[in-house]
């Protein structure tokens, strides 16, 4: 794609329509070591290394786990027992993460039926 193409696109998608609202709101992190973020500005101040050196099925020397991986509760999404174990990992935390961005957005997921055009937008 030509960059003046890209550029024209790029604006077009950034802008809402006139008679439309575009409200961001909630926002949440997870962070290797620490359940919070101010858990995780200690261990900055502090200079914790957050890497855990360990062995996985991965050949890798060293990886940033997060605490609590075994609190996920498949009944709350509406899982089965057989979908939940065959769920990555990273699949986990991407449903929790996005659940609890509509929370802190002072929403409840029930809220969001019904075509409201809602958006949750991941990074990584």
């Amino acid at each position: 794609m030509e960059n003046s193409l890209r550029l024209k696109f790029g604006s077009i998608l950034s802008q809402s329509p006139s008679n439309e609202e575009v409200v961001i709101s909630g926002n949440l992190r997870a962070f290797p070591s620490a359940d919070t973020i101010e858990d995780f500005k200690k261990n900055l101040q502090n200079k914790i290394n957050m890497v855990t050196r360990k062995a996985t099925e991965y050949s890798v020397i060293g990886v940033g786990l997060f605490k609590n991986k075994v609190k996920f509760d498949s009944g709350y999404f509406g899982m089965l027992l057989s979908q939940f174990q065959s769920l990555y990992p990273i699949g986990k935390l991407l449903l929790e993460k996005c659940y609890e961005c509509i929370f802190d957005a002072g929403l409840h997921s029930s809220d969001l039926e019904g075509g409201t055009r809602t958006g949750i937008i991941l990074g990584f």
